[in-house]
């Protein structure tokens, strides 16, 4: 029996993805959480098998959780469930600690066979990302993936912390010439447009503290 824990802020794919692991034998459903810090109550109270984690959540975030599950519960196998079908998302899974990742919209097959394949002690990707599935991603920043430098992760931190170019180039020791240079290769990579959207996407991804 695979004894699994589910956490997603929405009720209506809560009470889904229930009925869809109920309907199998070998799946027994130990509780389901709303946000990352009830998860980690659960499996701290429950020791899961596989932990389901939503990519985004309020109070903590997928990401955190399965850092901090990694960390503290390593028996504990964790999927990520994402609206996010792009690479960078799931190697940041990796990255946490996930041994999984699946697309929100995969079906329900493959939500159960990505389960039972983490249960095995292999990953689970879907099938546009399954070279992942034995790929050596190595520990690392979040923004890493996303192909920015050190310095233009600095400059990344310090406007999402709503600092201006001025008070970064002060911080940083360089011009805002300089800083103005970095946030523009910043904004192409991640297609954004302005600093309220670099904050709202670093927010949202669990890189600052909202």
């Amino acid at each position: 029996m695979i004894r699994i824990v589910h956490a997603d802020d929405h009720s209506v794919v809560r009470a889904g993805l229930a009925m869809v692991l109920s309907e199998e034998d070998d799946f027994e459903i130990l509780g389901q959480a709303s946000d990352g810090a009830q998860a980690l109550a659960l499996i701290e109270a429950h020791k899961p098998d596989v932990a389901l984690l939503d990519f985004s959540m309020p109070t903590m975030n997928g990401l955190e959780a399965t850092a901090h599950i990694a960390d503290v519960f390593p028996e504990t196998k964790v999927i990520i469930l994402s609206v996010h079908e792009h690479r960078q998302y799931a190697i940041r899974a990796l990255q946490a600690g996930a041994s999984g990742y699946m697309h929100k919209g995969a079906s329900d097959q493959a939500i159960c066979e990505a389960i039972r394949k983490v249960h095995a002690g292999q990953r689970a990707m879907p099938a546009h990302l399954e070279d992942l599935e034995a790929a050596n991603v190595p520990p690392g920043s979040a923004l890493d993936v996303w192909d920015l430098s050190k310095r233009e992760q600095q400059v990344f931190y310090l406007l999402a912390e709503c600092r201006t170019s001025h008070e970064a180039a002060e911080e940083l020791g360089v011009s805002v010439k300089t800083v103005d240079s970095h946030r523009g290769q910043i904004m192409r990579k991640l297609g954004l447009r302005g600093n309220s959207e670099l904050t709202r996407f670093a927010i949202k991804e669990g890189l600052i503290k909202p």
